[in-house]
């Protein structure tokens, strides 16, 4: 895997023929259509994990975009999974039907939601 972001337009493009001709996975900062991969931006909260991406073409949105989300998921929703994984969990050895097992996971899921997140 390589990373190039030296400013240079000419040597980005160097970087990114010579790493597409090893079979390389490249991604050139700021320049999505020199890139085979792009990364995405990324909080976590817990087990939550949220991913943003504008594919490239504007990272300081996907950026805000992500700052945005990290307010409204705050660190309770971690609590709040834990709660969903278990009762999921124990729905999954208990409810044997599988329409009345999903009906009763997003039954159950909502009200553990409800509130502020």
């Amino acid at each position: 895997m390589v990373i190039s972001a030296t400013g240079s337009r000419e040597t980005n493009e160097r970087v990114a023929r010579d790493a597409q001709s090893l079979h390389k996975l490249i991604n050139v900062v700021d320049t999505p259509d020199l890139c085979n991969f792009i990364v995405p931006s990324v909080f976590r909260r817990g087990m939550l994990s949220i991913a943003v991406s504008t594919g490239g073409v504007s990272p300081a949105l996907a950026k805000e975009i992500r700052k945005e989300l990290a307010k409204i998921y705050r660190p309770e929703i971690s609590k709040k999974l834990e709660a969903i994984g278990k009762m999921r969990d124990r729905a999954k050895k208990e409810i044997t039907g599988r329409k009345e097992r999903e009906k009763f996971i997003k039954k159950a899921t909502s009200e553990i939601r409800k509130g502020d997140i």
